[in-house]
């Protein structure tokens, strides 16, 4: 039996904050996107993928629907709060008119598709007006978030019966060639549709799965003795960020 997992993860602690820390830096310094939110979808695929093949490697049993209980039972709750709150409140300050779009963000929010609704909604998060913004405008990251936790471990579990059927290559080895695929074309279509629609290409799940598929790359190809070293970066991190900062 697998002993308890750590509550604590200090490498995970020091990239959350580094990503924090950009958002914060541009939002209010510099006043532009900060590619925080592209660390936290990365950070989120590293170990997500990573977990996942060290316990098919170890002939551990993956069950997603146990995961998604697990996974979810902690993040809608905070979720429920703070979306309930905020219709509430724009139900109150809002004008009658921008009622329905802020329930229907709600909705898409508890669903983990609000950056679905945001995309066809044709948002501009680069505009510079922000008074027409959704208040629930930012769960757009949680609910690509949420989609990862709902999709990868299906497609390592897919990679890893590919691999037990055939025999000629290793789970590690399969996740690394299907994550090249779809790390490649989905970079293609975001350089494509970057140009051609730049405010969907934003919110579009499809073209920022490059990001988490180089995640899952560097979870399957860094390990052992890089592995350890990157964890004591981070904990050097952290503690310095505690030190100077917290």
């Amino acid at each position: 039996m697998p002993g308890p997992s750590p509550s604590r993860r200090n490498d995970v602690e020091g990239l959350r904050a580094l990503a924090v820390l950009l958002v914060v830096a541009y939002h209010v310094w510099f006043g532009r996107v900060s590619g925080g939110v592209d660390v936290f979808l990365l950070v989120s695929a590293f170990f997500l993928t990573g977990g996942l093949v060290r316990r098919l490697e170890r002939g551990e049993r993956v069950s997603p629907p146990r995961g998604w209980a697990r996974i979810f039972s902690r993040l809608v709750p905070t979720a429920a709060v703070v979306v309930t709150a905020t219709v509430g409140a724009a139900l109150l300050l809002l004008p009658a008119p921008r009622w329905r779009s802020v329930l229907v963000d709600g909705i898409g929010s508890m669903t983990y598709s609000e950056n679905w609704v945001l995309a066809h909604r044709a948002v501009d998060y680069y505009a510079a007006d922000k008074g027409s913004a959704s208040p629930l405008q930012h769960m757009w990251s949680l609910s690509v978030q949420g989609q990862l936790f709902l999709v990868w471990p299906l497609l390592v579990l897919a990679c890893a019966a590919v691999a037990r059927r055939t025999r000629r290559v290793g789970v590690p080895a399969a996740v690394v060639a299907a994550l090249a695929v779809v790390t490649l074309a989905s970079f293609a279509w975001s350089v494509h549709t970057t140009a051609t629609r730049q405010s969907f290409a934003y919110f579009d799940t499809t073209a920022r799965l490059w990001e988490l598929g180089l995640g899952g790359l560097l979870a399957v190809l860094v390990g052992g003795a890089s592995t350890r070293r990157a964890e004591r970066w981070f904990q050097s991190s952290t503690r310095c960020m505690r030190a100077g900062l917290w």
